[in-house]
């Protein structure tokens, strides 16, 4: 028999659209005798307080049953029970109660078996945290797991067993790694004591499903927290050949701060300045890759990677307005701009805040360039190869482009000679370039 428990939700956090459809999926399914609640981490973030991010529903009718009540379903998971209502272009996902045997990959159940109740549907959960759910008919809290005392006491425990619950999905452990960070909870002793064993489990998880939720423990509260687990549980090298640090350079972390959320391959770029060292062995490789980020990511995350070294010497001495655009505002712009991104503001915040915290001198010196707009690239001449050519015929191809850069590199040092005539008459006096 499931736990009822009378508690109240703070309901008044969802959107009162959400609301108003959520309630209309249920109280249509009760109609016709069938159960519908709200179920896993919307219900969990509703008793932290927190405006869920998505809204999970489960039901005792059947994916044909769901269909023939609502305008619009899609099959997103039939094989498992999950169809897909869309209403008012929110999307909401259901899932028929089931029960899962056989889990011969690690990944999967070999067979789902529908018909469950709800309290078979629950046991089948990861963590004791993500098996409550609410009934907005009865108005009512199931918590057949003491999932509610969990989250009191900010606890991350898994569902009955914690080996046979790892070793139905090999994922789960980097789940719990990842809510303990995400949460700032603690993994139970048991649960914990359970990673090791079954890593070999876990070494069959799809690259692309560890990225994930490694990805989330980057842009968590307490990504250290994370990254621990995972080096002290050695899953890094169950996905890269790169090899831990033995002593991460956790004086990094406060990057995961100030890096602006949406420049996802900056976070991890520092993620790998923390976390790994270049040996003879990955030297040729790309982390990155071996990761199977996406393209746009893996380029951000190398720029950022190759001028690491060039950020971490600065925050140690002073350098010039010259070398500083040469070597580290002018490649960031040019990235940027190539990609046709609007992030270019969030960066600059970045790379001052980075430096106010180690080299206060070299954060001014970024301001200033900034808010003088300085030319950066060969965009922001005030010529281009069409001048060159009008001005010297005989230049060709290649040669243009020196004369570009030889401009460009001249506009560094004098920002305020960026003009056609100050221009010419730098190139005059540069016998050697114009043949």
């Amino acid at each position: 028999m499931p736990n009822v428990i009378d508690y109240q939700l703070p309901l008044h956090l969802i959107p009162k659209i959400e609301f108003d459809n959520l309630i209309f999926i249920s109280q249509t399914l009760h109609q016709i005798g069938e159960q519908c609640l709200l179920v896993g981490g919307s219900v969990r973030d509703l008793v932290l307080g927190k405006k869920p991010h998505e809204y999970d529903l489960t039901t005792s009718a059947l994916p044909e049953t769901i269909k023939s009540k609502f305008k619009r379903v899609f099959d997103t998971g039939i094989l498992h029970g999950t169809v897909t209502i869309v209403i008012d272009k929110l999307s909401y996902e259901i899932t028929t109660y089931r029960t899962e045997q056989g889990f011969t990959d690690g990944r999967r159940p070999d067979s789902v078996k529908f018909g469950a109740t709800l309290d078979e549907d629950l046991e089948r959960r990861d963590f004791t945290i993500n098996a409550l759910a609410y009934d907005f008919v009865s108005q009512k809290l199931i918590d057949n797991h003491n999932g509610l005392q969990d989250i009191q006491n900010q606890i991350i425990r898994t569902i009955g067993d914690p080996i046979a619950r790892f070793t139905e999905d090999g994922l789960r452990p980097i789940r719990g790694i990842r809510f303990a960070s995400t949460l700032g909870f603690t993994i139970c002793s048991e649960t914990e004591a359970a990673f090791n064993p079954t890593s070999e489990i876990t070494s069959k998880v799809a690259v692309e499903r560890f990225v994930q939720e490694l990805q989330k423990i980057l842009l968590s509260t307490s990504p250290r927290l994370g990254l621990q687990k995972m080096i002290e549980y050695q899953y890094f090298p169950l996905f890269t050949s790169y090899q831990p640090k033995d002593q991460p350079n956790w004086d990094l972390e406060k990057l995961f701060e100030m890096a602006p959320k949406e420049c996802l391959g900056l976070i991890w770029a520092i993620a790998k300045e923390i976390c790994f060292s270049e040996t003879k062995m990955t030297l040729q490789k790309n982390l990155f890759r071996e990761l199977k980020l996406s393209t746009a990511i893996e380029r951000e995350a190398l720029l950022f990677g190759n001028l690491f070294p060039a950020l971490l010497s600065y925050s140690s001495k002073s350098i010039s307005n010259f070398e500083l655009k040469a070597n580290l505002l002018s490649p960031i712009k040019q990235f940027y701009q190539s990609q046709n991104s609007e992030t270019l503001p969030s960066v600059w915040k970045f790379l001052i805040d980075f430096f106010q915290n180690f080299q206060s001198t070299i954060a001014d010196q970024i301001s200033r360039i900034i808010a003088n707009q300085d030319p950066l690239v060969l965009a922001d001449l005030a010529v281009n190869g069409e001048w060159i050519k009008k001005i010297f015929p005989q230049a060709q191809g290649k040669e243009i482009g020196t004369i570009l850069r030889a401009i460009l590199e001249f506009i560094w040092e004098n920002p305020e000679n960026n003009s056609e005539k100050q221009i010419l008459v730098h190139l005059n006096s540069l016998d050697s370039l114009i043949k």
